[in-house]
């Protein structure tokens, strides 16, 4: 696919400079105030450059200022603080750090629709002596910490944690150094190609590509998995201030449900056009570089937003994803604590959960995740993979 290496030329000049790595520094740190602002009549509704950007952009009159452009995750929670917008847009992960900062404010946040995930646009490259999953926990076991490039506060942060849970490892097993960006100059790749250190690094697949095949392929570097294979690891998820949900309750299933009907509308060229020239400028390039996103996105159905947020059997729900990152960020001073609640709205969804997983064995748990896999296909329409920029 041509979108997999239109950014070659500045994957290659980025290798010429190794990362510079930030401190982690918790997102309540960049709260610009501690004092919540009421909701602004004149709202808008924040996008990142990600192809569900197609679904705001489809429904911009619903926002009496339209859609705004914002990748920094920072930005947006500072713009709701302040009443800019109730709305935030970030992965589950990202979104744990955002609602712990802005509960300093007096802000509290509640999930109230995943739009899409990630099926193979989001890749975890390792050196070669890191064969599979197994042998990075080998490493462990043998007393090495493996380490890692990431960005700090960006779309896989919810993905390491699932990762090193999926091995029984915590964060303090491994050691990680943060980027800033998640391509380009100082950012994972890079710090993969420049510093012997890194032993793996979470890239997007244009990066990935890169890095292990073609002219400018390292050699010693080589995909150890991505989200075709841990398809549930990174959840795209729209938050609303709890304030406003509360007065504007028709508003808000207005919004779901017209997010949920422009799924028919991803492959009209007309929106094709709007959303690569929003997000890239305009041009042809940005046209392809969009197509090539929505090639890679699955966008939500009711029933598989549904299915996430509220069937209890379903072992990657969003109380299951949202917990296990609490702890984990938790013990690594990511955020404040340990009792932040991730709450979603209740949109009085009945689902059937005759499995509960808790009492299942391995093998009727293995038997339940197939089941659920199952379902997810069925009458999802298009399955679309994905690659992601920054948010």
């Amino acid at each position: 696919m041509l979108f997999r290496y239109i950014l070659l030329t500045s994957l290659f000049l980025s290798f010429t400079c190794a990362a510079n790595y930030v401190k982690p520094v918790p997102f309540s740190k960049h709260i610009q105030s501690k004092h919540a602002q009421n909701v602004s009549k004149s709202y808008y509704m924040p996008v990142i450059t990600w192809a569900d950007a197609m679904l705001a952009i489809d429904n911009k009159k619903l926002f009496p200022r339209g859609i705004k452009l914002v990748d920094d995750p920072i930005q947006q929670m500072n713009d709701v603080i302040s009443g800019k917008t109730p709305f935030i847009r970030q992965t589950v992960g990202s979104g744990v750090m955002i609602n712990d900062a802005l509960k300093i404010a007096g802000v509290e946040m509640i999930m109230f629709h995943s739009i899409s995930d990630s099926l193979g646009g989001d890749v975890i490259v390792a050196k070669k002596n890191i064969k599979n999953l197994n042998s990075l926990k080998s490493m462990v076991k043998k007393g090495h910490k493996p380490v890692i490039a990431i960005q700090w506060g960006g779309p896989h942060m919810g993905w390491l944690v699932q990762l090193l849970d999926s091995l029984h490892l915590k964060i303090s097993d491994v050691k990680i150094k943060y980027t800033q960006n998640l391509f380009g100059k100082n950012s994972p790749e890079s710090a993969i190609a420049e510093d012997k250190s890194i032993d793996l690094a979470f890239v997007i697949s244009p990066s990935a590509a890169m890095l292990t095949d073609g002219e400018y392929a390292l050699g010693n570097v080589h995909v150890l998995t991505s989200t075709k294979v841990m398809s549930d690891a990174i959840k795209d998820v729209l938050f609303v201030r709890k304030d406003w949900a509360e007065k504007n309750k028709q508003k808000l299933l207005k919004i779901r449900s017209a997010y949920l009907k422009s799924r028919s509308a991803i492959m009209n060229d007309s929106l094709v056009r709007s959303a690569a020239t929003m997000l890239f400028g305009k041009g042809q390039q940005g046209i392809d570089d969009l197509i090539g996103m929505r090639d890679e996105t699955r966008f939500h159905t009711k029933k598989r937003s549904d299915e996430f947020m509220y069937k209890t059997s379903n072992l990657m729900n969003y109380d299951r994803k949202t917990r296990s990152i609490i702890k984990a960020f938790a013990n690594a001073k990511y955020i404040s604590s340990s009792s932040l609640k991730m709450k979603k709205y209740d949109w009085g969804v009945t689902l059937s959960n005759k499995a509960q997983v808790s009492s299942l064995s391995t093998k009727a748990q293995a038997k339940v995740i197939n089941k659920v896999k199952a379902l997810d296909m069925k009458g999802q329409g298009q399955d679309i993979f994905q690659k992601n920029i920054f948010f």
